[in-house]
């Protein structure tokens, strides 16, 4: 875990006592997030510098809920596979839609193809991670590394990450480019690790 990981954490520590004292269950905060999210990439597909810097904002303290749901789920006894696996997939469906959404406000062709296949590349390399980490769940740890830590600063789904402070300093097509190469260059080494 990097120090950004270690920092959201403890920053939010306390807070599955207080939505556990409210009775709020975890599943109302995933579908909060994931609703939030998505109503996030319609505002970044409108284009508005202005309304897409604040709902990202915002969008950055909900994400913070993330590291809230699976321990609220753990002291509430409702531990659910079956929310994993939503919360997973979502992860990789609002990423796509937040990508998209910014490629879209560019309003050119070449941005918005580069966006969708990569995404389409993101999605694949998505299920393939899905897959293989539903057959290790609870039996393997993941091994840590720098790269994963290198990436927790890239991942769009991810509090505070390298895109949201490209876009608040207005680097559209910068952060597609980016991003579109992350994915791809993503997408190519798990083919290679798949084949060796």
């Amino acid at each position: 875990m990097n120090f950004k990981e270690k920092f959201l954490r403890n920053l939010v520590k306390n807070w599955p006592a207080f939505f556990n004292k409210k009775k709020i269950k975890s599943e109302y905060l995933t579908i909060f997030r994931i609703t939030f999210g998505i109503l996030t990439a319609l505002v970044l597909a409108q284009g508005q510098l202005i309304f897409s810097i604040f709902f990202l904002f915002l969008y950055q303290i909900v994400l913070l809920l993330d590291y809230v749901d699976g321990e609220l789920a753990r002291l509430q006894k409702r531990f659910s596979i079956r929310w994993l696996h939503i919360d997973r997939i979502f992860h990789y469906i609002v990423t796509s839609l937040l990508f998209v959404g910014l490629a879209y406000s560019s309003h050119n062709n070449y941005y918005i193809s580069i966006s969708l296949i990569s995404v389409l590349a993101f999605l694949i390399v998505g299920l393939v991670d899905t897959k293989n980490t539903d057959a290790r769940l609870g039996k393997i740890k993941q091994k840590k590394s720098k790269l994963k830590d290198l990436a927790s600063f890239l991942i769009i789904e991810s509090p505070f990450s390298l895109f949201f402070f490209l876009i608040i300093f207005n680097f559209v097509k910068t952060t597609i480019i980016i991003y579109s190469l992350f994915y791809f260059f993503g997408f190519l080494y798990k083919v290679i690790k798949s084949i060796k």
